[in-house]
């Protein structure tokens, strides 16, 4: 039994393998609402949602109903005035992204689009105030983790790396972090297919900004100490990103799995000018 709640790109729920319905803008904005905002209160919901119906309590209701069947054998229940989802078997695709608990084969899957993706809500301003805010929360998390999965399949896997890059791009066409990364990856094949990739990307930012590519883009073209096949992602994001993954497993009571994302570890160069000398070891982030 499982019951596989799919928030980003265009929404899903698939219960068992078979795909429910649920329609309406409004029903799926309640069961946003719901997964995304752990106290969320029937008042809560009114105000966002149907604030503007003749009986905004008995619409309420309704879609409730709707939300409910769409999900059993899962169930929406109310406790201290607060609504949650319970059952066994519920995977929601954007608290997995915002818990950082993506594993790295299924990322690209995942992380697949926008929260709520193509739905607009225009009509209930707070509710679209409420939902711009997590798509935005939504998108750096995901961002956080395609990021992370490239940087670690660059050199097993550079064209799964590069299409991980090219999701992340999707969203957030001005990542020059990201577009540093795919210049990176790019250079493993040839720094023909690198100078390429950023003359490509300097006319996407001068046709759309009217500005220069920032130099951080090139630094992987221009870095005299760049080791050739080895993408790097720079240490406080990496810092970062493995502190929200181990806080997300120590709050999941996995505290074996944190202990591993933990200690987890990537060579240092070894220092130029030490002759003999071990390389040392710096922190850097494993992911989710």
């Amino acid at each position: 039994m499982g019951v596989d709640i799919r928030l980003l790109g265009p929404p899903q729920i698939v219960v068992d393998g078979e795909p429910r319905r649920l329609k309406g803008r409004k029903s799926w904005g309640l069961l946003a609402t719901v997964l995304l905002e752990p106290n969320t209160t029937r008042r809560n919901l009114v105000d966002r949602l149907f604030a503007d119906a003749d009986d905004p309590m008995a619409t309420l209701r309704w879609h409730l109903l709707q939300v409910r069947r769409a999900v059993e054998p899962a169930g929406i229940v109310e406790t201290a005035g607060h609504l949650q989802l319970t059952g066994d078997g519920i995977r929601v695709d954007a608290v997995e992204v915002l818990e950082s608990l993506v594993p790295m084969e299924q990322v690209r899957a995942v992380c697949r689009g926008e929260l709520l993706e193509g739905m607009s809500f225009h009509e209930t301003p707070g509710f679209e105030l409420w939902i711009s805010l997590q798509r935005n929360r939504v998108a750096a998390a995901a961002g956080d983790i395609l990021r992370w999965a490239a940087s670690m399949l660059a050199r097993a896997n550079p064209p799964e790396a590069l299409a991980l890059v090219e999701r992340a791009l999707l969203t957030d066409p001005f990542n020059d972090a990201m577009h540093e990364l795919a210049v990176d990856i790019h250079l493993q094949q040839s720094r023909a297919a690198a100078e390429g990739y950023v003359e490509r990307v300097s006319r996407l930012y001068e046709q759309e900004l009217g500005a220069g590519l920032p130099a951080s883009v090139l630094r992987p073209l221009t870095s005299i100490a760049s080791s050739p096949g080895a993408p790097r992602l720079d240490a406080q994001t990496s810092a970062q990103t493995l502190m929200k993954v181990v806080e997300a497993r120590l709050g999941a009571n996995d505290y074996e799995r944190a202990m591993e994302v933990a200690r987890r570890r990537r060579p240092r160069p070894r220092s130029r000018g030490t002759a003999g000398s071990r390389p040392g070891r710096s922190s850097r982030s494993a992911g989710p």
